[in-house]
């Protein structure tokens, strides 16, 4: 028989009495080195060998069919472990085998700093994320849930490394929560502020608790006008923004980066990190004054996974993660070259714009027809009931144009 056999806090010790049978009578054991070292020599009559790999585990028991072999995996064997992938061989090949799970690390650690964590987000970053980008990504797309979270960490993806992500989101004074080596003889545990925790180091395993933080809890989109924080920067309204945030939502695949060029106060970067929590919204704004505003909206509005970058669009694409959604709500002259970038950026991207000008729906229109491209085209036009006296009075913005079309993806 085959058993795969999570080893949980504690260890050897930590094991069931059926689970320590298990392991003395089996012919060998296999897993990680650090497991197997749990074990004690006279608890156990096999061999032990440091594999890891599914095919090389698989591989071993081909050549070894008489006996049991138990195969030795880290707490809970149902959650992102290693044990999956082994499943899925040993399926394909038809072995029978067991599963024994074990408690998990997020348990354990709940346990340790008394908390409940059935409506925590667990999250695992072990082995996970290689690049800064995704790493981000999955922290903050982890804090916009409104809840608490636990992380299982791993090699490079540090507690520190978490604590980065939550200084550059405004969040230096946040409380983690670091269990380092949990249920065995160096078990330590750690509290202190992300802006701490930023220059420490610690011993592998690991995992980090962080509280649930403050987030606005629409999403739909559609926030009230007056909610941002303004100024003389021009602003797209609520019922225009609610109509381009389903536009971008139309968008095939997934939607992982956003760009909001010409971002103004930020209200459509804002309303897009909150409708879509796992991606990063980019805003681009030229203006002080706008970059200002747009920073002050998203510590205002706790969209942790928004980031503002102040330049020409001219300057700074180039610099910035490629996009899967872009929307142009101001082009500070340079909307032929914005365009032409996405054009040829090598990847489809799904752009929405807005339009308030004959000129700029002229100069969308001729490059559309330049590319042989086809494009959706509305107007909107809101008018506001305001009260005059005794009477009510149509009060009319002016017309908006909401354009969306995709761009790139083929050779040029």
């Amino acid at each position: 028989m085959i058993y795969i056999m999570g080893m949980g806090a504690g260890g050897y010790e930590g094991l069931t009495i059926e689970e320590s049978e298990i392991i003395t009578g089996a012919k060998c054991l296999l897993g990680a080195k650090r497991l197997l070292d749990n074990i004690p020599d006279d608890r156990t009559h096999g061999e032990k060998k440091s594999i890891i790999r599914a095919s090389e585990i698989v591989g071993y028991i081909e050549e070894h069919k008489e006996g049991d072999i138990c195969v030795l995996f880290s707490g809970d064997t149902g959650f992102y472990s290693g044990a999956d992938g082994l499943k899925k061989v040993l399926d394909e090949r038809e072995y029978k085998y067991r599963i024994i799970p074990n408690a998990s690390s997020f348990s354990v650690m709940a346990s340790r700093i008394g908390v409940d964590y059935r409506s925590s987000t667990l999250v695992s970053l072990h082995g996970r994320c290689g690049s800064e980008n995704e790493f981000k990504r999955a922290v903050t797309g982890a804090l916009m849930k409104g809840r608490s979270v636990f992380f299982l960490t791993g090699g490079e993806n540090s507690p520190a490394r978490i604590a980065k992500v939550l200084v550059d989101a405004g969040l230096s004074d946040v409380c983690m929560y670091i269990g380092v080596s949990l249920g065995e003889s160096g078990e330590t545990l750690v509290s202190d502020s992300a802006e701490v925790i930023l220059g420490q180091t610690f011993a592998d395993p690991n995992i980090v608790y962080v509280p649930e933080v403050h987030v606005y809890k629409r999403r739909i989109p559609g926030i009230d006008d007056e909610e941002f924080i303004r100024g003389d920067i021009p602003m797209t309204k609520k019922y225009i923004r609610s109509a381009v945030i389903s536009e971008m939502a139309a968008a095939k695949g997934q939607v992982s980066v956003i760009w909001d060029i010409g971002a103004g106060t930020g209200s459509v970067s804002v309303e897009a990190a909150l409708c879509f929590p796992d991606a990063t919204v980019q805003a681009v704004e030229i203006k002080d004054e706008g970059v200002s505003l747009i920073r002050e909206n998203r510590k205002k509005f706790h969209t942790y996974n928004m980031e503002v970058i102040c330049g020409a669009a001219s300057d700074i694409l180039g610099s910035l993660e490629n996009p899967d959604v872009v929307f142009i709500g101001g082009s500070g002259g340079e909307l032929y070259f914005i365009l032409e970038y996405l054009y040829r950026s090598g990847q489809k991207i799904h752009v929405v714009m807005t339009a308030v000008t004959i000129d700029t729906i002229s100069e969308i229109h001729r490059y559309l027809e330049e590319k042989n491209m086809e494009a959706s085209m509305c107007e909107i036009a809101v008018s506001n009931v305001k009260k005059i006296g005794s009477s009510h009075m149509l009060r009319p913005e002016s017309p908006v144009f909401i354009i969306s079309f995709d761009i790139g993806g083929e050779a040029v």
